[in-house]
C-alpha cells in the first residue's frame, strides 16, 4: 500500500510555479501563493516586482515552507530584468562584444554582483546563462540573448558562469539544451524543428553545454525543440533519447534537468506532457499553467500505472539532496558599486562594425539629420532626439537627399513576439534613405543582424539592445567621448 499523501508531496517538490511579484500586497494573491507552499510546492519562478516587497515576501514564503524553496528567475541582463531597483547589465551578446576574450576579470566582477544581488533577494536559482549558439540570423527568440554564433566563444563564458555561481552556492541553469540557436521559430508560439545531424550538434550546439558540465554547472534547462536526428517522435523536453541517453548517459551530466516553461505553446499537440517529461529524465517541471492541474495530472498518471514510483523518487531525491545543502541569503548590497561595474561594461559594449570613410568620431560642427525606425513605437528614442533634432519621417523621406543622416533601428527580442528583425518594407525605406543621403550612419539598437541588409551605409554600429544606457553610450561614441570596440561576436555578412 502506497502512502499517497507522501507521494503527492514528493511530486509537488518537482514543480516550480510562477509568481507575478507585481501583485505582492494583494492579500488574495498572496494567499494563493502561500497555499502552494502549504501543498509542498518545490519553488517559484519570479516575474517583476519591487525589490523590498519581493525580498520580504520570499523570506516569508521560505519561513512557511517545510522544505527550502527553489526561487528561480530569468535574469539574463541582471536582476533588473525582473526586479526594480537592482543592477542592469547588458545582454549576453553585448557582454561578448565587451569582454571576450581578455577581460575575464570584469566578467567575474559582474557575475559576483549578480550572485550578491540574487542572495540578497533570496533567489537561489538564476536561470542563466543562455548557451545557445545563435547560428540563424533570423532567430526570433535567441538572437542577442546568445553570446555568439561561435561555440568556442559561448563555451568561454560557460566556464565562468559555472565557477562563480557554484562558489556562491547558487544553482545556475544553462539553457536551452540541446540548442535553440539554429531556428527561425519561437518555441513560445510553436515547436521549432532543428534539422541538424547528431555530428553537427556535437561539433557546435552541444559544445557549450559540455563545457558547462565539465565545470560543474548544477542546472540545465531542456528546450521545447524537435530534433529528428536525436528523436524523431518527441521534442527534447519529453524525450528519453535526449535527456536520459544523450545528456545523462553520453555527456555524463548528473545535475538538475528542468523543463523550459510549460505554459509555452510548443507542446500543445502532445498529451500527458508532465508525465512524459519525468519519464524522459526531467527533475523539475517549470512554470506549468496551473500548479494543481499539473500535480493532479501526475497523480492520475501514477494511479494509471503510467508513472512509476522509482521515477518520482529519482527526481525527488536529486531535488532534496541539493536543497539540503542549504541556501545562504545576505543582508546588504552596495548598489552604487554594482552599478558602476555595470556602467563600465556597457561603455565597452558598443561595436563599430564599419567605418571605411573614417566618419567616426563626428566633428562637433557637423550636422546630421535623424531617422528613427521603431516598428510598433515601443521604445524611447529621446536620447538620440536630444542630440539630433532635425528629424526625417516617413512623410518626408526626400528630405534626406544629399544630407548627412543617422538611421536608428529599434528591434525587439522577446517571448511571443515571433520576430527579431524588421519588415521588408522597412528595409526598403532604409535602403532608399542610404542612397539619398550624402553620408549615412546606421545604428542597431537590438539585433545586429538587421545591419546585414545595409552594407551600402558608410557606418554600421551595433548597440545590441534598446536601453537608454546603450543609447547614451552610442551617442558618446559617435562624438568620440568613449571609444567603440571592433569586436563583433557574430558574422553578419
Amino acid at each position: 500500500m502506497y502512502d499517497l499523501d507522501a507521494l503527492r508531496e514528493r511530486l509537488a517538490q518537482l514543480i516550480i510555479q510562477r509568481v507575478d511579484c507585481v501583485y505582492i500586497g494583494n492579500k488574495d494573491y498572496e494567499r494563493k501563493i502561500k497555499d502552494y507552499v502549504s501543498n509542498n510546492c518545490g519553488g517559484f519562478i519570479l516575474f517583476g516586482g519591487e525589490k523590498n516587497k519581493v525580498r520580504h515576501f520570499i523570506k516569508e514564503l521560505q519561513s512557511l515552507s517545510k522544505v527550502p524553496l527553489f526561487i528561480a528567475s530569468d535574469i539574463e541582463c541582471g536582476l533588473a530584468r525582473q526586479i526594480e531597483d537592482t543592477t542592469p547589465f547588458p545582454c549576453q551578446m553585448a557582454l561578448a562584444s565587451a569582454l571576450y576574450p581578455d577581460d575575464h576579470n570584469l566578467l567575474i566582477q559582474m557575475l559576483s554582483v549578480i550572485s550578491e544581488e540574487c542572495k540578497y533577494m533570496g533567489i537561489n536559482m538564476p536561470l542563466i546563462p543562455v548557451l545557445d549558439v545563435n547560428k540563424n540570423p533570423d532567430n526570433p527568440i535567441i538572437s542577442t540573448r546568445a553570446f555568439s554564433d561561435d561555440p568556442q566563444i559561448v563555451s568561454w563564458f560557460a566556464k565562468y558562469y559555472a565557477d562563480i555561481f557554484n562558489k556562491n552556492n547558487l544553482i545556475a541553469v544553462a539553457k536551452h539544451f540541446p540548442g535553440h540557436g539554429d531556428t527561425s521559430v519561437d518555441s513560445h508560439i510553436s515547436l521549432p524543428v532543428i534539422n541538424k545531424t547528431k555530428g553537427e550538434l556535437i561539433n557546435c550546439d552541444l559544445l557549450p553545454f559540455n563545457n558547462a558540465i565539465k565545470y560543474g554547472l548544477q542546472g540545465i534547462m531542456i528546450g521545447h525543440l524537435k530534433v529528428p536526428s536525436l528523436d524523431k517522435d518527441y521534442p527534447a523536453t519529453l524525450s528519453n533519447e535526449i535527456v536520459n541517453k544523450l545528456l545523462r548517459t553520453d555527456m555524463g551530466y548528473q545535475g538538475l534537468a528542468l523543463t523550459d516553461a510549460m505554459n509555452m505553446s510548443a507542446l500543445e499537440n502532445f498529451e500527458d506532457v508532465y508525465t512524459k517529461a519525468l519519464q524522459a529524465g526531467i527533475d523539475i517541471i517549470l512554470h506549468p499553467i496551473n500548479f494543481d492541474e499539473c500535480l493532479n495530472s501526475l497523480m492520475s498518471s501514477f494511479h494509471k500505472g503510467l508513472l512509476r514510483e522509482e521515477t518520482i523518487n529519482r527526481a525527488y531525491e536529486k531535488v532534496i539532496n541539493i536543497k539540503q545543502k542549504g541556501f545562504f541569503p545576505i543582508d546588504t548590497i552596495n548598489l552604487e558599486k554594482n552599478r558602476e561595474i555595470a556602467k563600465s561594461i556597457c561603455k565597452k559594449s558598443i561595436t563599430l562594425i564599419k567605418d571605411n570613410d573614417n566618419l567616426i568620431p563626428i566633428p562637433n560642427n557637423s550636422y546630421y539629420h535623424l531617422f528613427v525606425l521603431d516598428e510598433g513605437n515601443k521604445h524611447n528614442s529621446a536620447v538620440f532626439r536630444e542630440f539630433f533634432r532635425d528629424s526625417i519621417t516617413m512623410d518626408n523621406l526626400d528630405k534626406a537627399r544629399d544630407k548627412d543622416l543617422i538611421i536608428v533601428i529599434f528591434t525587439v527580442i522577446s517571448a511571443w513576439h515571433g520576430n527579431s528583425g524588421i519588415s521588408n518594407e522597412s528595409k526598403t525605406v532604409i535602403q532608399s534613405l542610404i542612397k539619398l543621403a550624402h553620408h549615412s550612419i546606421v545604428v542597431s539598437l537590438g539585433s545586429p543582424y538587421v545591419l546585414r541588409h545595409f552594407s551600402d551605409a558608410n557606418v554600421l554600429i551595433s548597440a545590441y539592445e534598446p536601453t537608454l544606457q546603450a543609447q547614451e553610450n552610442t551617442v558618446k561614441g559617435l562624438f568620440g567621448e568613449i571609444e567603440f570596440n571592433r569586436n563583433l561576436p557574430i558574422k553578419i555578412s
